[in-house]
């Protein structure tokens, strides 16, 4: 069950999100400004924050910004009843992943929702693998390996960098590789060349996905 926070100081709008987030399987929480959103978020997992830009105390820019320095934090949906193409501009650059104007739609929200947790989880997956490529890097390193059960991105067997990556890490399987191969690594470079590729391919299905779904 996905973990939402809704941060608007006015109460009724905070119950009605809940209940539209709630009828869809999702765990909802609320906060009242942009303080306890803060709060909330270094304290609990987050897998969305629904903002309101207008908040009593720090506004909603300067909470997104906050949320936006936290290691792995949330993505970040901005609603806002009185949004300018500025004010929209500048929740972009800041970070957020979408920008909402009140009166909210309930299937363009639950739309928003929806591709921003997709996002969330993508990355964390990929934060996932990188970690464990470095383990292995690591390992390997330190026991002066000079060959790895890898391909690399320049040899003539067709295997790009995303394929040296899943050997990387003993799933040459997840790229339908044969199970056993042998090949000399030159330049641990590859490995990571696979890392951002995965991470681009992840990050194309995500925005296909949401520019699909917005049309």
């Amino acid at each position: 069950m996905h973990n939402i926070l809704i941060v608007d100081d006015e109460a009724g709008i905070l119950e009605s999100l809940k209940g539209v987030l709630e009828d869809e399987g999702y765990k909802p929480a609320c906060a009242e400004s942009g303080e306890a959103c803060l709060d909330l978020v270094q304290k609990r997992p987050f897998d969305v924050v629904l903002l309101d830009i207008w908040l009593p105390g720090i506004d909603g820019l300067e909470t997104l910004h906050r949320i936006k320095e936290m290691d792995d934090g949330p993505e970040v949906v901005m609603i806002s009843g009185h949004g300018t193409i500025e004010t929209a501009v500048r929740a972009t650059k800041l970070g957020a992943f979408d920008f909402l104007e009140k009166p909210l739609n309930r299937d363009k929200l639950l739309l928003s929702v929806r591709n921003a947790v997709r996002t969330q989880k993508l990355e964390e997956e990929v934060g996932e693998l990188r970690e464990r490529a470095e383990k292995r890097l690591e390992q390997m390193a330190a026991a002066g390996q000079t060959e790895a059960r890898l391909y690399g991105a320049d040899q003539d067997d067709g295997v790009d960098g995303f394929g040296a990556f899943f050997l990387l890490l003993d799933e040459p399987e997840v790229y339908g590789l044969p199970p056993d191969p042998v090949v000399t690594t030159r330049h641990v470079g590859q490995v990571w060349a696979g890392v951002l590729a995965g991470a681009a391919a992840l990050g194309a299905g995500v925005a296909a996905a949401f520019i699909g779904g917005r049309g």
